[in-house]
């Protein structure tokens, strides 16, 4: 029997203080009916690691060219570690989503970053490529930034959702011993 629906990656990140110089990421790898796995990892609390993390972790696992959509919980993890969605993009051949609850505002990210202090240029050049790249949709209550699709039809965007809770549920368990919050 084939299973329905295509194969989505789901990336949130673990709450994290600003002590912490690492931030766990969690990936959930389902489909419409199942989901089928966790992959975990570290990225740098306000670096500039998370893309080159994302596709190591994905090289590694078992789902490695099996993923069709990578769905993400905003355009950053662990605090300013900006995702290169377009380069994720490129070298994956799949389309990338982030996913919000508020509308996104590139210059509130960008004047954060400005005030962090490090790799401020780097980061900077990364959001402007991807702000430049996306299509922006409203759907359920959410916002999804989407790069390589334009539309995510209401059965990706629901399991693109779904999946996201539960890698936050996930990422926030496993920091704090108990999951809290809501995506």
């Amino acid at each position: 029997m084939q299973k329905k629906g295509i194969r989505i990656l789901a990336i949130d990140d673990s709450s994290f203080s600003r002590s912490d110089s690492n931030v766990l990421v969690i990936g959930v790898i389902g489909r419409e009916d199942a989901v089928e796995g966790v992959i975990s990892f570290y990225v740098e609390r306000d670096g500039a690691d998370s893309t080159a993390k994302i596709l190591g972790a994905i090289s590694k696992s078992r789902f490695n060219g099996q993923v069709r959509i990578i769905a993400m919980n905003g355009m950053v993890l662990g605090g300013l570690n900006v995702v290169d969605a377009y380069a994720l993009n490129r070298r994956l051949g799949v389309p990338v989503i982030a996913v919000t609850r508020k509308r996104p505002h590139a210059r509130l990210l960008e004047n954060a970053i400005r005030k962090s202090g490090k790799e401020i240029e780097k980061k900077i050049s990364v959001l402007d490529r991807v702000n430049r790249s996306i299509h922006l949709t409203r759907r359920g209550g959410f916002y999804f930034q989407c790069l390589g699709i334009n539309d995510t039809g209401a059965t990706v965007a629901d399991n693109a959702v779904r999946l996201l809770r539960l890698a936050h549920m996930i990422a926030t368990g496993m920091a704090n011993g108990e999951s809290k919050g809501r995506l």
